[in-house]
């Protein structure tokens, strides 16, 4: 399934990065075993979709009080919508939708992610360093990203952040996003007829 377990130093970057408050909603589309948990404020404002049965049990006992789905991102549907997205998607794997579109697994991460955000919401999320990394290849990704999100910032991770897993050299990065509102695009339309 394409898991690789966050290290708790890189979980607690995240948080660090979003600092969220008592009140905010957050959401991690493929929370594994729940490792970003640990770092935000209030466990019921926590929400978290897993595929995986024997994570969603950790998650589970681990975090009692998180709003835990069992499911596939690709059909999670909670029933509001988040202050900040956060999570370490899986890399690299083609995913088909219902409607026979096919993703990259992290593109798919971040299109669930705009669908699931309030406008303004910020998504935080660990990628390849490769990704969107190519204007030629990557151009139709990018424009996706471009005409959902408002790029925030992004930072590479040390090469060897999954080493405890086995994977001693997979260069990473952090990207921080902020999800464009319909108002923002109003206002832009009105001052340019003015």
């Amino acid at each position: 399934n394409g898991q690789f377990f966050t290290p708790p130093k890189l979980c607690h970057l995240v948080a660090a990065a979003l600092s969220p408050s008592n009140y905010d909603l957050i959401a991690d589309l493929t929370c594994g075993k729940g490792s970003f948990f640990n770092f935000f404020p209030v466990e019921s404002n926590l929400y978290g979709c897993e595929l995986d049965p024997k994570a969603y049990k950790v998650v589970r006992f681990l975090f009692p009080s998180v709003n835990l789905a069992l499911g596939d991102i690709r059909t999670y549907q909670p029933k509001l919508r988040f202050d900040y997205v956060a999570g370490n998607p899986p890399f690299h794997l083609r995913w088909r939708t219902e409607n026979g579109e096919e993703f990259l697994s992290q593109m798919f991460y971040c299109v669930k992610a705009a669908e699931l955000l309030k406008p303004l919401g910020i998504l935080a999320l660990i990628t390849p360093k490769s990704f969107l990394a190519d204007a030629f290849i990557d151009k139709k990704m990018i424009q996706t990203m471009e005409a959902q999100f408002s790029f925030l910032g992004q930072i590479c991770l040390p090469e060897d952040a999954f080493s405890y897993l086995g994977v001693e050299k997979f260069a990473t990065k952090l990207q921080k996003k902020k999800k464009k509102s319909v108002a923002d695009g109003w206002t832009a339309k009105r001052y340019e007829v003015e």
